[in-house]
């Protein structure tokens, strides 16, 4: 009995969790034209480092202040050659 409310706990909480996740992205996707202009200086930040992650410079990209996590979920756009600004989109989203 144990196991079963064990289980049932369980897939109720991966559904809650993919709602919240789904629900959190289709929200940052309707903003992003409310907000698309706006330049946050923390966004152009993470890019800077993301680019010193994708050219080796990992004396640059290491920083005490900006941690590395949104960085490292902006380099597979920088492998794919996107641009500057489609990277400062992601990073709206992201954030």
């Amino acid at each position: 009995m144990n196991l079963v409310l064990k289980n049932s706990f369980l897939k109720n909480f991966e559904l809650r969790l993919i709602l919240v996740l789904v629900l959190y992205t289709f929200l940052g996707i309707i903003l992003l034209k409310y907000y698309q202009f706006q330049i946050n200086p923390d966004a152009i930040q993470y890019i800077g480092i993301a680019k010193a992650y994708f050219s080796g410079n990992f004396g640059k990209a290491v920083d005490s202040y900006w941690g590395p996590f949104l960085s490292w979920l902006l380099l597979p756009f920088l492998f794919l050659g996107r641009s500057p600004e489609d990277i400062l989109y992601f990073a709206k989203i992201l954030k």
